[in-house]
């Protein structure tokens, strides 16, 4: 829900994100046509490398690898992961993030008008718009705290 008191419903299968009035009501719908990312062999390794531990700990160790040998991707991604809606009424979609810092982000007007697409060095972890600063959870050595991040948007 965003500050305005729009709730923000999104498909992330294809690019569609319903806005309702805090009553219920369907206000609008932002779309938005383009292909859907595509899975690269390195985000195929980095699964492995950062997350594989995390569901094979439950398997039994006789049989990880035969599971890791069988796992198949999908050939696309969602289109976003993450909704985001900032103070002034627009809407920060988090396209994808990158394990460097770096996230992708599409930005929608009030209207849900698409502004354009940018790259930067901001966590996506719990990221909220306030006070028109950005804030998130950094993870460093294993602490996390929430860090403030400076804007513009030009």
């Amino acid at each position: 829900m965003g500050s305005d008191g729009f709730i923000y419903y999104g498909f992330s299968d294809k690019y569609v994100i319903d806005v309702y009035s805090a009553k219920g009501k369907k206000i609008r719908t932002i779309s938005r046509d383009c292909e859907p990312p595509k899975i690269e062999k390195k985000d195929e390794n980095d699964f492995f490398e950062n997350e594989w531990d995390n569901y094979s700990r439950y398997l039994p160790e006789t049989v990880r690898d035969q599971v890791k040998r069988l796992i198949r991707f999908p050939k696309n991604k969602p289109f976003f992961k993450r909704l985001v809606p900032m103070e002034n009424g627009w809407l920060m979609v988090v396209v994808d993030h990158e394990r460097n810092g770096y996230a992708l982000f599409d930005l929608f007007d009030k209207e849900g008008l698409f502004l354009g697409r940018t790259r930067a060095a901001v966590p996506i972890a719990n990221l909220f718009f306030k006070n028109e600063k950005a804030y998130a959870v950094k993870d460093e050595d294993g602490y996390q705290f929430v860090k403030r991040y400076s804007y513009e948007i030009r």
